[in-house]
């Protein structure tokens, strides 16, 4: 009953203030509506408190009316309120390490959704490195291709694996393991199969290939328990450029020199740890 009061108090009182058009863009209203929103919502008519399953996605949800920027994140075991700060340092062998950029996000930005602003940033200050040693969570096919194609930086970071069962499984024929012909628009899989199917959709805003086989080639193929759990293997890939940039990168994973070059990034987080003792 209380929850329920203070709702249809606070929304009597939004209504009072939005009714002057002044003060309807004023940053404090705004905020009040904001918090109001994540805590109550109208239902069949009836203004409820938001259930846990109901709460607005993280994104959008504020920690605090008074940093209204910060956000609740987790990454792993963390789990913190407020930002993320990423920083860009040199790291050459006869080269002192020095801080270049400096960039600060809400906390649940993802890291892949900063680099593109952070090479920007940096070809500004002319300050771009033809090698750029990252973690795995700012490289995707798309960076590698993007960094190259409009800096000439080489991205150098671990990619994520294929994330099909078969890879969780560790057994099995994964998507790298089939020939694309991009020519003649099909694929091939590992009992030398021809897709039958190929089409260009849209993921997130992003081009990607929709490959199918056919269920006569799948239903008697002896290796079908490998490869898939449906009537008949179908692919998801990216576009061509993309595609085979991360294969080409996954193979040089692979080489124990690519691993020795990136070792360089080692104790990258050395310099702002000094720096935040020493303040």
């Amino acid at each position: 009953m209380t929850g329920a009061r203070i709702a249809a108090d606070d929304a009597r009182l939004l209504a009072l203030l939005s009714a002057p058009a002044a003060l309807q863009d004023l940053p404090q209203i705004s905020t009040l509506r904001q918090v109001w929103a994540q805590k109550f919502h109208l239902l069949d008519g009836i203004l409820r408190r938001r259930e846990a399953k109901d709460r607005l996605p993280g994104a959008k949800r504020l920690v605090t009316p008074y940093g209204t920027e910060a956000r609740g994140s987790v990454k792993r075991e963390t789990i913190w309120d407020g930002y993320k700060v990423h920083f860009t340092e040199t790291c050459g062998a006869q080269t002192p390490n020095l801080i270049t950029h400096v960039v600060t996000t809400r906390a649940t930005v993802t890291d892949v959704e900063v680099l593109p602003a952070d090479h920007d940033a940096l070809a500004k200050r002319a300050l771009l490195p033809e090698e750029h040693f990252v973690d795995s969570g700012y490289v995707s096919g798309h960076h590698i291709v993007d960094a190259h194609a409009r800096h000439v930086v080489h991205l150098r970071g671990p990619t994520h694996a294929d994330t099909g069962w078969q890879r969780r499984a560790e057994k099995g024929f994964g998507t790298e393991t089939f020939t694309i012909d991009w020519d003649q628009q099909h694929a091939i899989c590992p009992n030398g199969k021809t897709s039958i199917w190929w089409a260009k959709e849209l993921q997130r805003e992003k081009a990607v290939i929709r490959v199918q086989f056919s269920r006569r080639d799948c239903g008697p193929c002896p290796m079908k328990q490998d490869c898939t759990r449906g009537k008949r293997r179908q692919l998801s890939i990216q576009e061509r450029e993309v595609t085979e940039a991360l294969r080409k990168r996954r193979a040089e994973e692979q080489d124990p020199l690519w691993k020795t070059q990136y070792k360089i990034r080692a104790g990258v987080e050395g310099t702002i740890s000094r720096a935040v003792h020493r303040s």
